[in-house]
Order: structure tokens, then C-alpha cells, then sequence
């Protein structure tokens, strides 16, 4: 499965239906499905994008039953449904026809790290890394592995490879959102905002970086005494987790930086709210596996105290 940008996956779906209206066949039902897929990961809006796609692959299953393009692309729409078993069942069968087709080692990796299975998933993507070290995708979740289990030194290094490698813009823009976040847990925060811009140009759809952005924007100005310049940051703040939350309503951090933007402000009441409706998002959050769920549900108690 090849992955785009957001902007590229609207004028594939466009394609790929024209193709089916032409009668091409098998091929242009793996272009749409795997147009819709992407459309599915990419976009949080547009969860039903993947059965879509998955209605159209599982009958080539039934008549492609060993191509593992098609497997893949099977699992990997059950994982944007969050039936982590299931893809895991899919790439289970990919990796018997083939044990080393890397792709699905770090599918099934990351179905693992979703799942907060994250010695099964360091495993997995480092049997990818070590079938294919130039794979953009198994850096990029390397550098996202290693960022979670605090190691950023090496989150660092794969985040920094993936970003010199690739030709895809949102590998550049996820990579780059992972080094903000060793910049921000460092308190640097205008280095963080600096990567945050380079991630934002590259997808300019990626609701991660604007929540990000937000949250490192308070923090460098929440000392200042300038107060115009206080106020300035906490416009900018919020119209970046406004946005943020317009691509992904369901973003429990983005709601969380909302709440600490009123804490600068002295606004406990305000923020508490705030804090109370971030944590009732956690479980809804796709963005979250399931440590970052855990992690996330800690920290906002500790807000809320």
C-alpha cells in the first residue's frame, strides 16, 4: 500500500472512480480502495472511507487470495477500524507467504503499538528495519516507538533519517512533529516550533502539528512579562488548536492545551472545564494507542487535582 498526502487523495478518489466507470477492472478497484484507505488514515473525519475500501478488496481476496498487496491493504483497513486482531490476522497471513516482506512486519508493528503491545511492536519494526533499512514507513514508526518509551536519542536518529529519505510529505511532517515533541519534553520550545512549521508545510492537514504548535506557543511566552506579547501567543494558540480540532474533533490534547491556554490566563474554572472535557475524549481519540491513552489520562488528573 503507497501512502500520500491529503491533498493528493481527493483527486485519486476522483481517478479511481472514473476508472471503475470505465470498466478497467481489477486494477482500478485497487487504485479506489486504496485511495479511500489513505483518505481513511489521513482524514479523522472520514472513518467510513475504510469500508469502503474494505468492501471493495474482500471480494479480489476471495479471488487473489495469496497477493499480499491485497492482504495488506485488508488488515490495514481494519486497523483504521480499530480491530487491531483482525489486521493482525491479515498480516499474520502476509508474513507466512512471505517472511520477508518488511512492509508487513511494520503493519503489523504498528497494530501492536496501537494495541500498547510495545515489545511485540519494537520487534516487529526492527525485523523490517533490518529486511529494509531505507523504508521511510518502518523509520518513521521507529522514531514514534522510541519516542514513547522516552529513548530520543534513537527517536532522534530514525525520525532524522526518515526526514532525509523520503519523497512523501506527510513521513516528513510526522517525523518532524516527533522531533518537536524531544524539543518540547526538553522545554526548547521555539526549536519545537521551528520543526512544527517545517511539519505544517509539508501537511498542512495534520492536526497533530497545530496542537503541538499551540502548546509550545504558550509555553515559551507563558513567563514573559510583556503582556502584548502574552496576548499575542495565546492568540496564536488558540487559533491553532481551533484548527486543530476542526480536522480532529475528537483531539483530547488539543482540547487539553485549550485549558492550559486559560491557566496562563488565570482562568481555573475555565481550564478545569476544559481538562474535563479533554479527558472524556481520550477513549474516542485515534490518534492515541493505548499507552498514550494511559499516559494522557494521568496527566490530565493531575491537571484536574
Amino acid at each position: 500500500l503507497d501512502s500520500y498526502s491529503s491533498a493528493d487523495v481527493s483527486g485519486m478518489i476522483r481517478t479511481g472512480e472514473q476508472m471503475m466507470a470505465k470498466g478497467l477492472g481489477d486494477e482500478a478497484t485497487i487504485y479506489l480502495a486504496k485511495a479511500y484507505l489513505n483518505q481513511g488514515s489521513l482524514s479523522f473525519q472520514e472513518k467510513e472511507s475504510a469500508p469502503k475500501a474494505l468492501a471493495l478488496l474482500e471480494p479480489l481476496l476471495l479471488k487473489y487470495p495469496d497477493e499480499p498487496t491485497i492482504i495488506l491493504a485488508v488488515g490495514y483497513g481494519y486497523e483504521i477500524l480499530e480491530d487491531y486482531p483482525k489486521a493482525i490476522g491479515f498480516y499474520n497471513k502476509a508474513i507466512t507467504l512471505d517472511d520477508a516482506n518488511d512492509l508487513a512486519y511494520v503493519q503489523r508493528g504498528h497494530a501492536y503499538d496501537l494495541m500498547g503491545k510495545l515489545d511485540l511492536a519494537e520487534k516487529d519494526y526492527m525485523k523490517a528495519y533490518s529486511l529494509n533499512a531505507n523504508r521511510d514507513v518502518t523509520l518513521l514508526n521507529l522514531a514514534r516507538y522510541y519516542f514513547q518509551a522516552r529513548n530520543f536519542d534513537l527517536a532522534n536518529q530514525y525520525a532524522q533519517k526518515a526526514i532525509d529519505i523520503t519523497n512523501l510529505d506527510y513521513v516528513r511532517a510526522i517525523s518532524a512533529n516527533v522531533v518537536a515533541g524531544i524539543f518540547i519534553d526538553q522545554k526548547e520550545y521555539q526549536n519545537a516550533i521551528d520543526y512544527l512549521d517545517y511539519a505544517i508545510d509539508n501537511d498542512a492537514n495534520d492536526p497533530t502539528a497545530y496542537e503541538q504548535r499551540g502548546y509550545a506557543t504558550l509555553m515559551l511566552y507563558s513567563d514573559n512579562t510583556d503582556a502584548k506579547k502574552m496576548a499575542e501567543a495565546l492568540v496564536s494558540a488558540r487559533k491553532d488548536v481551533d484548527y486543530a480540532l476542526s480536522l480532529h474533533k475528537e483531539s483530547s490534547f488539543a482540547v487539553t492545551v485549550r485549558g492550559i491556554g486559560y491557566l496562563v490566563e488565570k482562568k481555573t474554572v475555565e481550564a478545569k472545564t476544559e481538562f474535563s472535557k479533554a479527558l472524556a475524549l481520550v477513549d474516542k481519540d485515534i490518534t492515541l494507542g493505548a499507552v498514550e491513552k494511559t499516559q494522557m489520562r494521568e496527566r490530565l488528573s493531575l491537571l484536574l487535582k
